[in-house]
């Protein structure tokens, strides 16, 4: 880019962007007028500017103000009611969540004035920034841009901003990669050489924060291409592969590879769901789209159990048994500290996976093969469903028997949203038979419960009355 285009999209840019901006956050204007109030200083940060350059959506606002955020976030709610989370303690780092759940990141300045902060930043395309106090004025606000973040937008280039980036924070090495699949943006030589560098500090980076690193590349549509040149540099399999010492160096980066094609396998599906009806697979995205455990959605837990896939399978091909395993999997996942409900989840859709291949490979076609399935892995019983695709595609086996799969994968998602509909209530729960038939309480309620759904699955009865019958025959048989 010629240095005249360069401060003409500079200077150009607040005027260009900011109202279509203001048009979407309208409270960015009383987050001004309060700021200038108080007589506080605060800007438009980070990747908020990036994506208004590149004229991507914009989820979420960062703020750097001059003063502690929860005091001002304090003041700024009696002017509009949000809700206060405090993200980093240690950094003082807030946000706050208006009622449609859009959201405002508020951190402090580092150091003495914004231009200070944006040198400590991570990479150039992030260390741009604008005035809040400016942007009510009449002259509009003018683009801060120190690094020549604007420049390295338009080239593609993700460059750090000092050669101490990785060593102020190495998490930043996870974040180059992302943002460069994210962005479609290449990694600048002499960053690359600094990651190449300082790679082995990220095993001082606390567990949390490589999870939600972890999280958000997973986030992504498609993130094949990050993880394979994490896989290149060993990054992802220093990360990964501390629970399985016993595996070669070569061995790790096989299984990690292997799991990077059946990522993409499970991505592609993902993108195009299988269902028979368009509602059904609106519906189908809603529930890969639940929430689990701390902020976090299904789809990054299924890719991360794509990737581990080859893992849990190794132990087909080794003296290790499944248990143990499963233990060193379970001990991985703790090691990056996911939620109970989210290990519980990779942990089932693992699992499970299996037996869908087993349900294919047996032809067992009977609806109370399906009822049994989802009763034992719930919609965990879902993602194994995507799972078992994506390695059925992975090994490569011939397109007929793919398309024969793919049609059983589609029996039992119709399945489960029919069973959805009608039969999620017993038609006799467990007071009714305690009362009814005289049963003491014990397993033999939760046997006959299971015994009556599994008829009503396979449409032998469809009524209170036609399971009160099928019931006795049950009972008279025992």
């Amino acid at each position: 880019m010629e240095q005249k285009n360069y401060n003409t999209i500079s200077q150009r840019l607040a005027a260009d962007k900011v109202i279509t901006l203001l048009k979407k956050f309208p409270e960015l204007t009383q987050f001004s007028e309060t700021l200038i109030s108080l007589h506080l200083k605060g800007y438009l940060i980070g990747g908020t500017i990036r994506d208004l350059m590149l004229q991507r959506p914009i989820k979420d606002i960062d703020i750097a103000i001059n003063t502690n955020p929860k005091n001002f976030l304090k003041k700024f709610n009696q002017k509009i009611k949000g809700h206060i989370v405090c993200l980093d303690q240690e950094y003082q780092i807030y946000r706050f969540i208006i009622k449609d759940r859009r959201h405002f990141d508020i951190s402090p300045l580092k150091g003495d004035d914004i231009l200070q902060d944006l040198v400590e930043r991570d990479f150039t395309v992030n260390a741009m920034a604008i005035s809040l106090n400016e942007i009510v004025s009449s002259k509009g606000p003018a683009l801060i841009d120190p690094c020549r973040g604007v420049k390295d937008i338009a080239d593609g280039i993700i460059k750090m901003v000092t050669n101490k980036v990785f060593r102020n924070d190495p998490l930043r090495i996870l974040r180059a990669f992302r943002l460069s699949g994210h962005l479609h943006f290449t990694i600048d030589g002499k960053t690359e050489f600094l990651i190449y560098r300082d790679k082995e500090l990220l095993k001082n980076v606390a567990p949390e924060r490589i999870r939600e690193e972890l999280f958000m590349l997973f986030s992504l549509s498609e993130c094949k291409d990050i993880l394979i040149a994490l896989l290149n540099q060993d990054i992802i399999t220093d990360l990964l592969m501390q629970k399985f010492p016993q595996e070669k160096k070569e061995r790790q980066k096989n299984l990690l590879g292997k799991g990077t094609s059946m990522v993409h396998n499970l991505e592609m599906s993902l993108l195009n769901l299988p269902s028979s009806t368009i509602a059904e697979g609106k519906k189908l995205d809603e529930l890969f789209s639940q929430i689990i455990g701390h902020q976090t959605t299904c789809k990054p837990l299924l890719k991360l159990a794509a990737l581990l896939l080859p893992i849990y399978d190794s132990e087909k091909n080794n003296e290790k048994s499944e248990d143990f395993i499963l233990h060193s999997l379970d001990s991985l996942l703790k090691s990056l500290c996911l939620t109970n409900s989210q290990q519980k989840y990779v942990l089932s859709c693992l699992k499970s996976h299996r037996e869908v291949i087993e349900l294919f490979q047996k032809n067992s076609t009977s609806p109370k093969y399906f009822y049994r399935f989802f009763h034992n892995f719930g919609e965990a019983g879902l993602g194994a469903l995507m799972l078992s695709m994506a390695k059925i595609k992975t090994e490569k086996i011939p397109s007929e028997s793919i398309n024969t799969f793919e049609e059983f994968i589609n029996t039992i998602i119709r399945f489960y949203f029919d069973w959805q509909k009608v039969g999620r209530r017993p038609l006799l729960d467990g007071n009714f038979l305690v009362n009814y038939f005289h049963l003491p309480q014990g397993p033999i309620i939760g046997e006959l419960i299971n015994y009556l759904q599994e008829a009503r699955a396979e449409g032998k009865i469809i009524d209170k009355k036609e399971a009160i019958n099928l019931a006795k025959q049950f009972l008279e048989q025992r």
